[in-house]
């Protein structure tokens, strides 16, 4: 896809998305793109490598503290992601129960 080009000729990351809650994780549709991606940024010119890779982690209202821990874990085992970020948006009430499952998340997945 043309998004991928754009990427590899000149971004300085691309972040993916996954959703737990959402169905199963799937590491292939995060290394498949990342992969051409970096074969791109070769043709390009780029260093492959330099191209900086955040997952960001969208749980639906259902998921579990669980499903969140289980895809950052397998990002890390299974992906070449760099970094992961978790938006806790469709299941914090308020900031501070924001906070809250931000420490439980950190806590569990460490």
């Amino acid at each position: 896809p043309a998004a991928l080009s754009r990427v590899a000729r000149r971004a300085d990351g691309w972040l993916p998305v996954a959703v737990p809650g959402g169905g199963a994780f799937d590491a292939s549709a995060i290394n498949g793109p990342l992969a051409r991606i970096r074969e791109l940024a070769e043709g390009y010119g780029r260093e492959p490598g330099a191209i900086d890779t955040v997952l960001r982690i969208n749980p639906t209202a259902t998921a579990s503290l669980d499903d969140i821990v289980t895809t950052i874990a397998r990002t890390a085992g299974e992906t070449d992601i760099d970094h992961v970020f978790v938006d806790l948006m469709y299941i914090a009430g308020d900031a501070d129960h924001a906070l809250e499952l931000a420490e439980k998340v950190l806590s569990a997945a460490r």
